[in-house]
């Protein structure tokens, strides 16, 4: 089960990731 579960668990956080990044660029294109 756990090998079924970790590919989505990895995806997600480099989605997660990638979305926080992705708020903290255009927060500071935004307020520059």
């Amino acid at each position: 089960m756990m090998q079924n579960l970790m590919p989505f668990l990895v995806q997600w956080a480099i989605t997660a990731l990638s979305l926080w990044v992705a708020s903290l660029i255009f927060k500071g294109l935004k307020f520059e």
